[in-house]
């Protein structure tokens, strides 16, 4: 049986008017939902098996993840305001003999010791000394006691101590020297971990003024590569065509 032309017409009235309303609703869903948005993915994004994981995830989210804290020394992490040291370590003081503490100089790399307190280092007595830069704590120094004059077995044998014990917990040093010559007695071990550069220094001139000392400072941001000079001059002394 053939339809008649007014039937016919009818049902291709209908199926347009369907795809009409099909595609009326996608753009809405496609409108509502945000197809750029990263909170809720588009249906083509969320259906590609490649679609990189970043599109699920809210970049507010990404903005706000927490920098890793540097530790400096036993809890004291870098930027740690003077206060906050004092908390920390209650038992310390400001630089200097107690009770005669007077206003610390600048240092070379432009820090001042604000704080010192007595530590062990593997055993070892020493005094630690705080310094800071701009309000925040920047590096430590920690000076080892009982270093005597005239004991330089004894004293190497405590710096043998330390390095073995500094490579156990940040591993090979980057670089060490022990040396004994023309009277000099020295060691000088360098590692780098957990976002610090440790040093690890003892000399001793003649068994006269040994001194022992292990500095510990954040490892310093890597260089930015710089543009090739030549490169540089013909872009500024380039004329435009």
């Amino acid at each position: 049986m053939t339809s008649s032309p007014t039937v016919a017409a009818a049902a291709a009235l209908a199926f347009a008017a369907g795809l009409t309303l099909l595609g009326s609703t996608a753009a809405i869903a496609q409108t509502s939902s945000g197809a750029s948005s990263p909170i809720t993915p588009s249906l083509e994004i969320a259906n590609t098996p490649s679609a990189p994981l970043a599109a699920s995830v809210p970049q507010q989210a990404l903005a706000a993840a927490p920098i890793p804290k540097i530790e400096l020394w036993r809890g004291a992490t870098l930027g740690m305001t003077l206060n906050q040291v004092k908390v920390l370590f209650p038992n310390g003081h400001g630089p200097g003999p107690i009770g005669k503490a007077k206003e610390a100089p600048v240092e070379d790399d432009g820090t001042v010791a604000l704080w010192q307190m007595d530590e062990q280092v593997y055993g070892r007595d020493g005094v630690a000394t705080l310094f800071f830069r701009n309000g925040g704590l920047a590096s430590v120094l920690i000076d080892l006691k009982d270093i005597e004059p005239a004991a330089t077995a004894h004293n190497m044998a405590d710096a043998q101590i330390l390095k073995t014990g500094f490579s156990g917990y940040y591993g090979k040093p980057k670089l060490c020297l022990n040396a004994t010559a023309r009277g000099l007695d020295q060691v000088d071990c360098r590692w780098e971990g957990h976002g610090l550069r440790i040093g690890l220094s003892y000399q001793d001139f003649g068994g006269l003024s040994p001194r022992m000392a292990i500095a510990i400072r954040p490892l310093p941001p890597p260089l930015k590569a710089k543009q090739p000079f030549f490169g540089k001059r013909a872009r500024k002394g380039a004329s435009a065509s």
